[in-house]
């Protein structure tokens, strides 16, 4: 397999890596014989690293900031009745779920669309084993209203709306969940 990337993270673990500068080819090896004996590569590794860093710091930053003004853009849908009156705490609150037993495909929905369309990828399995349980997250009220008229009594296909993307909601969806599959459409 051969594969050209900018981005160092993805080749990181690859057999051979092949630096190149201006069109020549100024070093090979594994990313830490790299790192030690291609100052350019590991000045460009160095560069993409505290780039990341800096994004991670500023994204979670942003994040904490603007949490307080999506509770409240929460609270003013549900007076206007674009949320649900009861599962808006998914988006904002952790939650204590449990987990069906079985294996579990996770299928996030972006919108109606795509929520359809894996519509016929969930009847599929629930009829080729009893243990494929499915979770369908969506983030609007409309997708969970299309999901609840066609598995709303289905005990092995289930719905959450997908939490506000913040650390210590992430991590409690996942510790919640534990999906095997997932699959963002």
């Amino acid at each position: 397999t051969l594969v050209i990337a900018h981005r160092l993270s993805t080749i990181k673990k690859a057999d051979n890596i092949v630096v190149m500068k201006d069109g020549n080819i100024i070093g090979t090896g594994k990313h830490d014989e790299l790192l030690e004996k291609s100052k350019d590569y590991k000045s460009l590794y160095s560069k993409q690293v505290i780039w990341n860093i800096m994004f991670k710091v500023l994204y979670n930053f942003l994040i904490t900031i603007f949490y307080l003004p999506y509770c409240l853009i929460i609270f003013l849908r549900i007076f206007f009745k674009k949320e649900h009156q009861n599962k808006y705490k998914q988006k904002i609150l952790p939650q204590k779920i449990s987990r069906p037993d079985g294996y579990l495909f996770w299928f996030h929905a972006a919108s109606i669309g795509e929520l359809n369309s894996v519509f016929p990828i969930i009847d599929f399995f629930l009829e080729k084993n009893k243990n494929f349980n499915f979770l369908v997250t969506t983030v609007t009220l409309s997708s969970f209203n299309e999901f609840n008229k066609k598995y709303g009594k289905n005990n092995r296909v289930l719905h959450q709306f997908l939490p506000y993307d913040s650390n210590f909601l992430v991590e409690n969806f996942f510790k919640n969940w534990r999906p095997d599959i997932i699959s963002f459409v």
